[in-house]
């Protein structure tokens, strides 16, 4: 197909049931986790995990993706950003990739909006 790398899935078709995967994984994460800086879980500035009790923004991403890729969506289909954050430089969030459009979950912002929103 045109415009496709080899190896690369599709963008996800945006079904109702997948919709409810997104929502689920995106409440469940920022639900269950707690934030939290990583100066103060691991003693330095940057440090990336899978999620855990606690994490910061890219920790929230992280188990995000991890908690998609269970319910069946491709790594490919599931993409980190760093973007402007709010009070910080930066700000991890994570792109899912659908036929519908790129669409943001966040552990700022619950809603789930398309990234171009």
């Amino acid at each position: 197909m045109a415009g496709r790398v080899p190896g690369q899935s599709a963008p996800a078709a945006l079904t109702a049931t997948a919709w409810t995967q997104l929502v689920s994984a995106n409440e469940m994460i920022n639900q269950s986790m707690r934030p939290e800086g990583d100066m103060a879980l691991h003693g330095q500035s940057d440090y990336w995990t899978v999620g855990g009790v606690a994490g910061d923004c890219e920790d929230y991403a992280i188990a995000k993706k991890q908690a998609l890729m269970r319910m069946g969506w491709a790594a490919d289909q599931l993409l980190y950003a760093v973007v402007d954050g709010f009070d910080t430089p930066y700000h991890a969030v994570l792109i899912v990739r659908t036929d519908q459009g790129d669409y943001v979950l966040d552990n700022i912002n619950r809603d789930i909006r398309r990234w171009d929103k």
